[in-house]
């Protein structure tokens, strides 16, 4: 990982995480408050997207920002439908960029891949439990 080797962490992945923290917060505070919470996780999908955009624009590789491009809309999409930041606590993907940035910010990129790597796999994991839930409520109903 090319940010971690120059242990260079972008200001505006700094930025977007402190806009996930900020909107954790807000969804853990609220709870079952659902206009709040809906407000919260929006903000929350918002700067998880800016996050790993800030990321991939750091790394300056075109053909990266154009598969990051690609996938975007499905990413958002994705997100927005299955809800599946909701299935977690609202702190869990904040943590999880911390580790991240952490990692870049120290310099081994090695534990920045390995952080990123659980990251995607906690989002998978998160995305696939939620559909399974619905095809099982679907199945019941």
């Amino acid at each position: 990982m090319a940010l971690a080797r120059a242990g260079t962490v972008p200001p505006e992945a700094v930025r977007a995480q402190a806009a996930m923290r900020a909107a954790a917060g807000d969804a853990a505070q609220h709870g079952s408050d659902q206009g709040s919470h809906a407000g919260a996780f929006a903000t929350q999908v918002e700067a998880d997207i800016a996050f790993h955009s800030a990321l991939v624009a750091a790394v300056g590789s075109r053909r990266l920002a154009r598969m990051h491009e690609v996938i975007l809309g499905e990413v958002h999409l994705t997100m927005g439908q299955f809800q599946a930041h909701r299935t977690t606590n609202p702190m869990n993907v904040a943590h999880e960029h911390d580790d991240i940035l952490k990692a870049i910010g120290d310099g081994d990129p090695e534990r920045a891949q390995q952080c990123l790597a659980h990251h995607l796999d906690q989002a998978q994991g998160r995305l696939l439990g939620q559909l399974r839930r619905e095809r099982s409520e679907e199945a019941h109903a």
